[in-house]
């Protein structure tokens, strides 16, 4: 008996302090979490104007420091049909911002995370990013040379024209060019011409004769109406008359309408061209443009830096929400706690926001 009852006082004794170091373990697991306000703390609020916005029925809310990196404050909560409430956490910052801070909705975005970055911070990201830029043009002039664009020029040709037909082909496209046409006064149309048809004589008449000679020369070649054209297009006086006299034509509202129908219309049959993924796999796998961009194409910590993230291992509650709405596919609002000098500093970028203004204090 008694050398069965120390082994037994041994392993009782190991559960126990086994137990104790679980209770010890979620003791200071609940020390850390944020702890959220009494129901009676919350604040009701409501958009200071009316606003086509819609929110997530429950998201966080988010407070920043001076370099504007974000700490979570709190719950938002906006179930549909019901007033919109603050919940904020128990800590004494998170409850004086829900006291006195502005608070404003923005979009969850990539341009709230390059307002919130310092100036600092953005010349910082911008010259990574010029260096960047010029590393790889340095390093894919050097390595495509003239029969990597050779090779791939018919593919992206017949992409193109078929995406340009197919678009130019839609009835609504056609409506909408048409409709655009009639809102062009003759006035308009003189004008235009005015400064082409001098050159286009011009250009005809010399290559006419220019053929008319080559007819006689058994070595020369005949120059074909294409050719023409694009050399009345690219004759220095046809391009500085149609910089002045295109634009006011082209910014009425009709003009602007078929032109924004004519390019989805266009990018959409372009996406859908089934030689558009192979054109693409040959890219990836293409060793002369791997082998341009190589491991450098993308400095080491430039998304951190885009995240305000400090360090490697370090956490930004908000960029971290941005980025998961994004990977999901999931557009969104955020609800953010600003001091006035904040507030100055994110809107000067982003915009002045969704205002929001307090009900009642529950």
């Amino acid at each position: 008996m008694t050398l069965a009852a120390g082994p037994l006082r041994s392993v009782v004794a190991s559960r126990f302090a086994s137990l104790i170091l679980v209770v010890l373990a979620v003791w200071a697991g609940l020390a850390v979490l944020p702890q959220r306000a009494s129901p009676d703390q919350a604040v009701v609020l409501a958009f200071a104007a009316a606003q086509n916005i819609s929110l997530p029925p429950d998201s966080p809310v988010f407070t920043f420091d001076d370099q504007l990196f974000s700490h979570q404050c709190g719950r938002f909560l906006a179930p549909a049909g019901q007033p919109m409430r603050l919940f904020p956490y128990g800590e004494t910052q998170c409850q004086t911002a829900a006291a006195t801070a502005i608070a404003v909705v923005y979009p969850a975005d990539i341009r709230l995370l390059w307002a919130l970055l310092t100036t600092e911070e953005r010349n910082e990201f911008s010259s990574s990013l010029r260096d960047t830029s010029y590393w790889l043009r340095q390093s894919l002039t050097a390595s495509i040379g003239k029969s990597f664009f050779e090779e791939y020029r018919p593919i992206v040709r017949a992409i193109l024209q078929n995406a340009l037909e197919r678009s130019l082909a839609q009835p609504q496209v056609r409506e909408a060019i048409e409709r655009a046409l009639r809102t062009v006064s003759s006035n308009d149309v003189d004008r235009i011409l005015a400064g082409v048809v001098p050159v286009a004589l011009e250009r005809v008449e010399t290559n006419l004769w220019n053929n008319v000679r080559g007819w006689f020369n058994p070595g020369s070649e005949p120059v074909g109406a294409g050719q023409i054209v694009a050399g009345i297009l690219s004759d220095p006086r046809v391009r500085n008359h149609l910089y002045t006299t295109l634009p006011p034509v082209l910014s009425n509202p009709a003009m602007a309408d078929a032109a924004v129908l004519a390019a989805a219309e266009f990018v959409a049959a372009a996406i859908d061209d089934p030689r558009l993924p192979q054109l693409l796999q040959h890219l990836l796998t293409d060793r002369r443009l791997t082998q341009g961009l190589g491991h450098g194409a993308l400095p080491e910590g430039m998304p951190r830096k885009l995240l305000k993230l400090r360090s490697p291992t370090d956490h930004n509650p908000l960029s971290a929400y941005v980025l998961r709405l994004a990977m999901h596919g999931h557009g969104g609002s955020v609800a953010l706690l600003l001091s006035q000098a904040q507030y100055s500093r994110v809107s000067a970028v982003a915009g002045r926001g969704a205002m929001l203004s307090v009900v009642k204090r529950q």
